[in-house]
């Protein structure tokens, strides 16, 4: 018993922040930010103040936050100075304790560093200059170490669906100030316990939605947090979060938008919606409005686009993976996987079976396509080839177990729109001798991407030399 004490001892002395993220979350905090008007009328925005809104009512309605500890700041509220105070000074600092979770939500433009003399990238608030990005707006590294220094919390959780940040004012739905790059999240300092989830790669457009009133990224965040009510982990979460928004872009604009994850985060998965085991009762003065402030939806006609998009390049480009969409387990596996608390999905990606895919397709047309050039990731490349997994289906048999996978394409001809090849759906299986094993997933992220990659590149080649 000694023994066991003083190894549980050392163990909370050598992992002291995994242990208090692992602990039960004392109270919650959110400040939810939103900026649709700006004094600069040319920057306006249609979704971002209403987006903050609905983000702040799930969090109050659907994930246990008091309303009084919640609090929105949107539009002429959200001035340079309102948001920093609010962050580093009057209102999270004096409220937030380390065993607490804190929420910090912008939707708002976001500029690439290429704007700044000195290369930074910058959060735009409602009074931010487009010419003074310096002195006017706020510097997203900057920002990670104010509330690193002054959040005094060892949960945090930073949500940014601003373009990530200004990849491309390309339409007037898009969000951001110019074409160009933007700011790349692996450059942001990352204290402990921080998580960032932003709305976009570096070159990507932020879209708002054709089909409601939101932008897709925090429409889809909120469906991914509800996705097991409030059981849901912030992984899972995010999983249906990226799903959601890569297949809706794709499908209503042909273009790519992929949400990004970053975290320090070293204990027992987040859970957004989980009870406060100690809520405290706050004086009038420190407390939140909950969201109830009256906001307005910018007019179409009044956001105007910067930039419009190049000219394509002819080369074909590997788009991200999509998925996987779903995982099927038979009972023997559901009873492996509930016993060793094993997310598949989130393993898959961890082994990076998308990456695997796309780099195995890129190899593959490359090696039929000798005078071609074959990217990843590139949205002005002429041919574009998209794939999803859709399924990944793991049964327990005498033999070993046996993997089935389900993959779909296209590929489009992004001048024309024109899809030149189409997979609706194909099975992919794998017979392995792991038995209820990790090795199992290193070798469907092994064999599934080449046997893919082998048996469609020829086809697809033939399609883009018919052109």
């Amino acid at each position: 018993m000694k023994k066991v004490f003083v190894l549980l001892i050392c163990s909370l002395l050598l992992h002291p922040v995994a242990f208090a993220q692992s602990a039960p979350v004392g109270d919650k905090w959110a400040l939810v930010i939103g900026v649709s008007k700006f004094q600069d009328s040319s920057l306006d925005l249609k979704y971002p103040a209403k987006d903050a809104k609905d983000f702040c009512d799930f969090l109050i309605e659907k994930a246990n936050f008091a309303p009084d500890h919640v609090k929105l700041l949107v539009d002429s509220q959200a001035t340079r100075s309102r948001i920093l105070t609010e962050i580093g000074d009057s209102w999270l600092p004096r409220l937030a304790k380390p065993n607490d979770l804190v929420v910090i939500y912008f939707s708002s433009h976001g500029s690439p560093s290429q704007m700044d003399l000195e290369g930074m990238n910058y959060v735009i608030a409602h009074d931010t200059s487009r010419n003074a990005l310096f002195g006017t707006g706020i510097s997203l590294q900057d920002l990670s170490s104010i509330i690193q220094s002054r959040v005094h919390c060892d949960r945090i959780v930073l949500i940014l669906d601003a373009c990530h940040s200004g990849a491309a004012k390309t339409k007037s739905d898009g969000k951001g100030l110019v074409r160009q790059g933007n700011f790349d999240i692996g450059q942001i300092p990352m204290g402990k316990g921080m998580m960032i989830i932003c709305s976009s790669e570096p070159s990507q457009v932020s879209w708002e939605s054709k089909k409601y009133e939101n932008g897709v990224f925090t429409r889809k965040l909120i469906d991914g947090l509800s996705t097991r009510g409030q059981y849901t982990k912030l992984p899972e979460a995010f999983v249906a979060l990226k799903t959601g928004v890569q297949t809706e872009v794709l499908e209503d604009r042909g273009e790519l938008q992929q949400p990004v994850l970053k975290s320090s985060w070293k204990g027992d998965d987040l859970v957004l919606a989980s009870k406060p085991i100690s809520p405290r009762t706050l004086p009038d003065e420190l407390k939140g409005n909950g969201g109830k402030v009256e906001i307005a939806i910018v007019p179409a006609s009044s956001r105007i686009p910067i930039i419009n998009k190049g000219p394509m390049v002819d080369r074909i480009s590997i788009l991200p993976v999509v998925g996987p969409t779903k995982v099927k387990m038979d009972a023997i596996w559901q009873g492996f996987a509930q016993k060793d608390n094993l997310d598949v999905t989130k393993r898959l990606l961890e082994l990076e079976l998308d990456k695997k895919i796309e780099v195995e397709f890129q190899k593959e047309v490359k090696h039929h396509l000798r005078n071609r050039d074959v990217v990843t990731g590139d949205l002005q490349s002429k041919y574009q080839l998209q794939m999803e997994v859709l399924e990944v289906e793991l049964q327990d048999n005498y033999m070993g177990d046996i993997a089935d996978m389900r993959l779909s394409g296209k590929l489009i001809n992004a001048e024309s729109g024109e899809t030149l090849w189409l997979l609706k759906s194909k099975k992919f299986s794998r017979l392995t001798q792991a038995k209820h094993d990790d090795s199992i997933f290193s070798e469907i992220t092994n064999y599934f991407p080449r046997a893919m990659a082998k048996e469609l590149a020829k086809t697809i080649v033939t399609a883009i030399k018919d052109q």
